[in-house]
């Protein structure tokens, strides 16, 4: 399903606590897999994502890789 080194396309739910959360998207690449958690490098430093959680959209392969 995801690969490691390779870029994605993360769609994930925002919130925010002082008013009406939305979608944000943004790319980040894949450093580990250990399904449902995966790793991932974004420019301010890494973070992990619970890909069975009700924040997070879908994942695709980027096509700016």
């Amino acid at each position: 399903m995801f690969e490691i080194g390779k870029r994605y396309q993360f769609n994930m739910v925002s919130y925010d606590p002082t008013g009406p959360g939305g979608t944000q998207t943004f790319n980040a690449i894949i450093s580990e897999v250990h399904l449902p958690l995966i790793k991932i490098q974004k420019m301010d430093g890494p973070e992990i994502i619970n890909t069975q959680s009700s924040y997070f959209i879908s994942a695709e392969l980027s096509k700016y890789q």
